[in-house]
Order: structure tokens, then sequence, then C-alpha cells
């Protein structure tokens, strides 16, 4: 049994909970308190997995941080609370960025809940420059789940090799094409684009017809 008394409770977390059902919402909201509070945790599957995965790193923070304050003495309540909020503050600044990524990651996600494959779990993925764009982060997952779909190989190798191909190419629009490509032919590696497609996507934007 834990000895916490309190925990941080992120808006990210309730951002991508809203999404699912409520059933599934409940199990994972009990399964937080649960960790925290008595150390138990989940055995989750798909969505609720690639969620978990996201959300333990900071709860495992929350806990430990609970646990390296819980000998202050009894009568430096003041100092404690100042101590927290200042703690608080420090380790938000620290993970923003991995909790703004993560809500992208997640909410992408979401739709394919036989996704069978975290990408979360990927370091490459999660370094990536493709996580920070929504529109390639969008495609990157779509394009994960249609390998899924037709039953090509996932790994970790795998999804490095992919994310090295398109951190190649010299712009997101680029990028966008290649997506775009594999996703439309169902095929399993990407394809530098021609000069001829770069062209007519470029004159696409300076035209006005959209941006990336």
């Amino acid at each position: 049994m834990s000895n916490i008394k309190a925990f941080s409770f992120y808006k990210s977390y309730f951002d991508c909970l809203e999404d699912l059902e409520e059933k599934d919402r409940n199990e994972v909201l009990n399964a937080i308190l649960n960790y925290v509070f008595k150390d138990k945790k989940p055995k989750f599957k798909g969505i609720k997995k690639t969620i978990w995965t996201l959300i333990e790193p900071n709860l495992n923070t929350s806990k430990n941080r609970s646990n390296d304050n819980s000998g202050a003495p009894k009568g430096n309540k003041n100092a404690c609370k100042i101590r927290e909020n200042e703690e608080n503050e420090e380790t938000i600044k620290k993970q923003s960025k991995n909790n703004q990524n993560s809500i992208n990651d997640i909410k992408n996600i979401s739709y394919s809940y036989s996704l069978s494959y975290s990408l979360s779990s990927s370091l490459s993925y999660s370094n990536s420059n493709i996580i920070n764009n929504n529109i390639l982060n969008k495609l990157f997952i779509e394009y994960i789940k249609l390998r899924e779909d037709n039953d090509y190989a996932i790994s970790e190798t795998i999804i490095s090799r992919l994310i090295n191909k398109l951190e190649q190419a010299e712009s997101d629009e680029e990028r966008k094409i290649m997506l775009e490509k594999a996703i439309n032919g169902k095929w399993k590696d990407f394809y530098p684009i021609s000069k001829e497609e770069k062209y007519n996507e470029m004159k696409k934007i300076d035209d006005g017809v959209f941006k990336l």
C-alpha cells in the first residue's frame, strides 16, 4: 500500500480520456488511482495500453515527488506547500513538451483500437520532427494502421528506418507527398519523390491551393 497523499493530474490526461467510451475511460481512471495509491499496475491492451504507456511516467514522477516530501516536519506545512508548488512548476516545464506531443499522438491513435504496436514505445518516433507536425503525425499513424491492416511487419527497427527516410526529405511538403503516396499505394516502404512531383506540389502551395 502506498503512503502517497496526493498526485498531479494533468489536463492532457482528461483530453485523451475524453475520447474514450465511458467504460474504457472509467477503467483507465480507476487504474490511475489504484496505481498511485495501491501500487497496482493495470494490464491493458489496445488504445488503453497506449494511453497508459504515455501517462505512467508522469504518475511515477508524482509518486516519487510525494515520497520525497513524506518525511517533512508536520509543523512546516506552509514550507511544504511552497516546495510542492515550486516542484510542480518545474516538473510541468520539463514535461510540457512531452505532454503536448503525447496528446497529439494519443488523439490520432485513438481511432485505432486494434493497433497492436504502440508508437509511444518507439524512441525514433518520439524524437522525430514528424510528431510535432499535426498533419504528418496523423498521416504517419494512418500509414502504421495500414501496415497492420495488411499484415505488414511492424517493429522498432522498421519504425526507425521509415522515420529516417522521411527525415531525409528536404521539407515537410515532400514528407507529406511520400506519406500520401505510400498510403494510397499501400506500399511497404517510403520512396523519394520525383522532381516533377516536387514541382507540382510546390506550385499548388505557391498558388494558394493549400498549405501544410
